[in-house]
């Protein structure tokens, strides 16, 4: 190769990458990622961390 010839380059955009990257991803499940937005909204979707919680109070309650 000669110091001055071109070469052939790819470069590939911040925004390129993100895009492949979503392009990757699983299928999102919209009316699922919104029925969760609501219950989280209305204050009713229970995670394992509110769960433990509710369990840890009705215990003490009946344990006094």
């Amino acid at each position: 190769m000669h110091a001055g010839a071109p070469r052939d380059q790819v470069e590939i955009s911040p925004l390129g990458q993100m895009l492949d990257g979503i392009s990757r991803l699983p299928e999102i499940r919209h009316e699922k990622v919104d029925e969760i937005r609501r219950q989280i909204a209305e204050g009713t979707y229970d995670t394992p961390e509110r769960l433990e919680l509710a369990l840890d109070r009705m215990l003490s309650e009946f344990l006094g």
